[in-house]
């Protein structure tokens, strides 16, 4: 069957996108081209949210934002703008329907269909995503014993998912997605919040000892785990529920910025060898207790108990045609060696907060692989302290291949490991293979569900080919399902700040200081910075700057800042911004890997119009990286609005060449405010 549609044509047959009446084919994903047949064959019908993911996801639970990236990618394959709804219209709260005028006639190549070779025909790509949400198991806090976190949330599990799956109705899986446990639908009335949500909290520490502080994170993100498997039941990411921690908020607010029905929280206590766990379920709609609970467990004894446990959580999901909820098999033990788990908890205590900690941690992470060479989670999360360490510059970018050495090794092992996902997808992306990279981040997001980091690690990806709004729709989810954490205030905040939003953007930087953001490192003087440039104030983007840069280079740097402010002014100032600026880029010492000093040079030379010089920067940055097998991971600074001059000089075509880009351009469309013809970019 063929449907044709103001300038398109959809071959049901061939599963197959055309471009009227030219014929030619458009590129798009299988899944999205799915959503497409199923709208389009009921156009005009109003189509449930939960009926189509059942359709496009069959006997498979995803998370609600992957029908809405499927449904946002649609609608720029199409071309529609922003609140057009020329094709699809959005029903709040219900789903979509297909409103533009369809005209259904019989495919003519049908009967060719069956002679074409089987390697040819174009096919909806087999679904392969997890049964649930995984990525928040992956990395658990610090635990006393290696075992404690596994075997009491475990236990923690077994107790809760018998209240959840006890209940859960009978039948098949879009109704059971829909309907939820009877102990959830009575915390909230109808309307936007699911009924069978819960967050999990950090646990408090009880004990004495501020430093075991990571046994109740690991214990909180253990029972994340095991609760996003369990069909039917909405759990938010360790993201967005440990940001609360610490904070002195209402449960009742915490549920309705997350969005959830319930929340778990509790506390730990320690007297020798026995922990105590203390756990209570909180009605979200009146903060009142409705189930509270306590385990004590024996350290020597837990490895033991953790196969019994695993069995009970299981079986808790089974009382009437339940089984299997949780998918097959129990959770598998991150390792047979406790000293690596330990030593694993120790270095993910480490990561994040500065780079020395970082190098710190690898250190660590080394010494328990060594002891378990097969521990995929530590794998995962040396890799991405790789990446970290890759993308501040602290190391050299041929570390990108032990990253993906450790990423691809973990995959090996438990294909399940988002992280390890989204490790490669930057790995690939730093090759300049991105539509490779674009793949991995999609598996990334299937796997993790609604893990925030995940999406703005998407985000990333976004900006660096110059689809902004795209990565400030990323952002904006990022944010709404973590909305006290740091990286998402400060994520959007970039995201508004690239895009030129700049009211938007220091509104999140105001946020992100009041969330601990340093006011000297990290993102915040370039939004600060870009905001001052906008606005004229180039004394004041100048003083802002400055102080981000490495030490050594602060004195050389501020002329070239203010040189390059002056010339944008006035042109005749520009022979001296050139002197200073070649005095930053051959004697001033930067102290760390060269890109980081060739893209602060790149922007300077486009603000100071010496475009010469800026494109001999860049590509003087390509010949180096390449020499490593890579493009580079800073090319972001490109798609800044001050550097438009050099996205509309003629160079600028070999330049995205020698990146890679025209290719991924083809399939997901150009960048914001720039037009693709047969692979040539013109920018305004």
């Amino acid at each position: 069957m063929t449907y044709e549609f103001e300038g398109f044509r959809l071959d049901t047959d061939r599963r197959r996108l055309l471009a009227a009446p030219s014929g030619e084919p458009i590129k798009v994903s299988p899944r999205v081209l799915e959503t497409l047949i199923y709208l389009v064959e009921r156009h005009g019908e109003l189509v449930e949210k939960d009926v189509l993911m059942e359709a496009i996801w069959p006997r498979v639970v995803v998370e609600e934002n992957n029908l809405d990236r499927n449904i946002s990618t649609l609608r720029r394959v199409l071309g529609e703008r922003a609140g057009e709804n020329r094709f699809i219209a959005t029903v709040p709260g219900r789903g979509y329907r297909f409103v533009a005028a369809v005209t259904a006639g019989r495919a003519e190549r049908a009967h060719a269909i069956a002679a074409e070779p089987a390697e040819s025909r174009e096919a909806p790509a087999l679904v392969l995503e997890s049964l649930a949400p995984r990525a928040t198991r992956r990395r658990f806090g610090q635990s006393l014993v290696a075992a404690v976190p596994i075997a009491v949330a475990l236990a923690l599990a077994a107790t809760i998912v018998w209240l959840v799956g006890k209940t859960l109705p009978d039948g098949d899986a879009s109704v059971q997605r829909a309907a939820g446990p009877a102990i959830v639908q009575r915390l909230v009335n109808d309307g936007a919040v699911p009924r069978a949500s819960i967050a999990v909290m950090p646990l408090a520490n009880r004990t004495g000892d501020p430093s075991l502080r990571y046994l109740g994170d690991g214990i909180a993100e253990e029972l994340i785990d095991a609760l996003a498997r369990v069909k039917g039941l909405t759990v938010t990411a360790r993201t967005s529920s440990f940001a609360y921690r610490d904070r002195d908020v209402d449960v009742r607010d915490i549920a309705r910025d997350l969005g959830v029905a319930t929340l778990l929280e509790g506390n730990l206590r320690r007297s020798g060898d026995v922990v105590r766990v203390i756990v209570r379920l909180v009605d979200a709609r009146t903060g009142f207790h409705i189930w509270s609970q306590s385990y004590d467990r024996r350290a020597d004894d837990l490895l033991g108990l953790r196969a019994e446990l695993a069995t009970e959580v299981v079986q808790a999901l089974t009382p009437s045609r339940q089984g299997g909820a949780m998918g097959a098999g129990s959770p598998m033990r991150p390792t047979a060696s406790p000293e690596a788990y330990r030593l694993f908890l120790a270095a993910n205590a480490l990561v994040g907060a500065s780079d020395s900690n970082m190098r710190a941690a690898l250190a660590l992470y080394d010494e328990g692989l060594a002891l378990d060479p097969t521990f995929a989670r530590a794998l995962a999360a040396r890799a991405a302290a790789r990446l970290v360490l890759v993308s501040h510059g602290s190391v050299q970018i041929s570390e990108l291949r032990k990253a993906e050495r450790d990423a691809r090794a973990a995959l090996s092992i438990d294909p399940d490991i988002a992280s390890a996902h989204v490790s490669l997808a930057h790995v690939l992306r730093a090759r300049g293979e991105w539509l490779l990279a674009e793949d991995a981040y999609q598996t990334a997001l299937a796997k993790s569900g609604n893990d925030p980091t995940v999406l703005n690690g998407h985000q990333a990806m976004l900006s660096l080919t110059g689809r902004l709004r795209a990565a400030l729709d990323e952002a904006e989810t990022a944010y709404r399902l973590a909305p006290l954490a740091l990286p998402t205030t400060m994520w959007r905040a970039l995201a508004y700040s690239v895009l030129g939003r700049d009211e938007a953007a220091l509104r999140d930087a105001a946020i992100g200081r009041s969330l601990g953001a340093p006011a000297d490192v990290g993102g915040l003087p370039f939004i600060l910075a870009a905001a001052a440039e906008r606005q004229g104030r180039y004394a004041d983007a100048s003083a802002l700057l400055v102080p981000s840069l490495p030490a050594s280079a602060r004195a050389a740097g501020a002329v070239a800042i203010a040189s390059s402010y002056e010339a944008a002014v006035n042109p005749a100032k520009r022979p001296a911004a050139v002197v200073a600026l070649r005095h930053l880029a051959s004697t001033v010492p930067f102290g760390d890997p060269e890109e980081r000093r060739r893209r602060l040079l790149l922007w300077l030379n486009t603000i100071a119009g010496d475009l010469d010089e800026a494109y001999a920067v860049g590509n003087r940055a390509l010949d180096e990286a390449a020499r490593s097998g890579s493009v580079g991971t800073s090319w972001g600074v490109i798609w800044f609005p001050s550097m438009l001059p050099f996205r509309k000089d003629p160079r600028f075509q070999a330049f995205v060449e020698r990146l890679g880009l025209p290719e991924y351009w083809e399939v997901y469309g150009p960048p914001d405010g720039c037009a693709l013809d047969h692979g040539k970019i013109a920018c305004h």
